[in-house]
């Protein structure tokens, strides 16, 4: 059974594309572990930053929200064992059609019952909002990922919104475990990064990983050129940091996972 995670903020810009297309490639480098990596995002980051051209793609995510098979979407990676289904625009369309459907909080879930028993981990890149696509995506999986920015001043209240949408979920049947936040952009000397690093207590029992991804350019140069940092620069602060997060995530989840890491 897949280890299905989610990286997820409400907030625009935290980072979650740069953390889904890291954690993917550093899990799917290590030769132990199948990998998708699901786009639910209109933008289609993470297609581009694994430098796959998002305009000739046939299929996208939206095509597994109308029915389409998995198989028929997915993509291979820069990474031997990782495979990509791309988000796009149309995702947009399918937020809105999702409005009149049956239990459509759990399509995407019903659409892939059974078609991700060949993976032994899922990411799934979430969409910027609290709309019906990123509850698709936050109950498709099992546990989620925070990514915050330590450079951004709302990113304390992101994380109070955050968890008062989760307990909503909660409430009505859908608890999703946060296995840990993670702090990027980190400039520990600087008081802003003191100041949001002392605030993250208001996330009450959600563990903050010890890995941190350091300010450094390099990370938004690889972005630009469309290889994750772990590709691009493996022996940098950034990649090195990502590469720490990852064995913290593996260590974080099912017995049934620890024991094929």
């Amino acid at each position: 059974m897949a280890a299905i995670l989610s990286i997820y903020n409400q907030k625009g810009g935290a980072g979650k594309s740069t953390t889904a297309v890291n954690l993917a490639c550093v899990w799917a480098l290590e030769g132990r572990r199948v990998v998708l990596l699901l786009d639910c995002d209109r933008q289609g980051n993470a297609g581009t930053m694994l430098g796959i051209p998002v305009d000739d793609l046939g299929r996208f995510t939206s095509d597994l929200f109308a029915g389409e098979p998995l198989g028929d979407c997915v993509l291979r990676g820069p990474v031997d064992g990782l495979d990509v289904v791309v988000g796009d625009r149309e995702l947009s369309s399918v937020e809105h059609n999702l409005q009149g459907m049956k239990r459509r909080e759990e399509v995407l879930a019903r659409q892939l019952e059974g078609e991700l028993d060949a993976y032994d981990m899922v990411l799934v890149d979430c969409p910027p909002s609290q709309g019906l696509l990123a509850i698709n995506a936050v109950l498709l999986s099992s546990a989620l990922l925070v990514p915050v920015r330590m450079t951004d001043t709302n990113a304390v209240n992101g994380l109070v919104d955050l968890r008062l949408f989760l307990t909503e979920l909660a409430e009505v049947g859908w608890a999703r475990r946060v296995l840990g936040i993670l702090r990027l952009d980190c400039k520990p000397r600087q008081d802003i990064y003191q100041s949001l690093d002392a605030s993250l207590d208001v996330a009450g029992d959600w563990p903050v990983l010890s890995a941190q991804v350091p300010h450094t350019t390099k990370v938004e140069k690889s972005v630009l050129r469309g290889s994750p940092i772990v590709l691009d620069a493996p022996d940098s602060a950034p990649a090195i940091a990502y590469r720490g997060a990852a064995r913290e995530l593996i260590a974080a989840l099912t017995p049934a996972i620890r024991s094929a890491a």
